[in-house]
């Protein structure tokens, strides 16, 4: 095994030891269980930031929960499925030494910034129509 490829399999051995470390907390305690932090954005502005709800819809997801997950963020909730799969792609790249085209990539990340830009400000609009996109308030169940 070269140097490279023994480097990428640590990276990928302790990513996975790190993901199952979170979910094994966060399966058996509650987020405010944890003490984590509260939104920064969301306590100076008052607003909902396209993150706000994530930690407890990981939660709900990792309880298999899913309409609970994508009532607390629904861009989250439809987003971390496909995580794994495309960090095992782009591992599985480095490793063949195969990479995307650099246009491809800028116009993902272009997409996916708008996207999220988007939802941020759909969040916060005062139309009942959008009421789903907020999360809940209160702690995770």
């Amino acid at each position: 095994m070269t140097r490279k490829h023994w480097r990428l399999t640590l990276a990928l051995v302790l990513a996975l030891l790190g993901a199952s470390a979170v979910a094994v907390l966060l399966v058996n305690y509650s987020p405010t269980q944890l003490r984590l932090p509260s939104c920064f954005f969301r306590k100076l502005t008052g607003l909902y930031c396209p993150g706000c709800g994530s930690t407890r819809a990981l939660r709900r997801l990792l309880c298999a929960d899913f309409i609970g997950a994508f009532r607390y963020n629904p861009a989250f909730a439809l987003a971390v499925p496909w995580i794994p799969v495309a960090l095992c792609q782009a591992f599985y790249d480095e490793w063949r030494g195969v990479y995307p085209p650099r246009r491809l990539v800028y116009r993902y990340a272009l997409f996916l910034a708008i996207l999220l830009l988007v939802l941020g400000v759909a969040r916060n609009l005062p139309f009942d129509v959008c009421d789903w996109l907020r999360p809940p308030e209160g702690p995770c169940p």
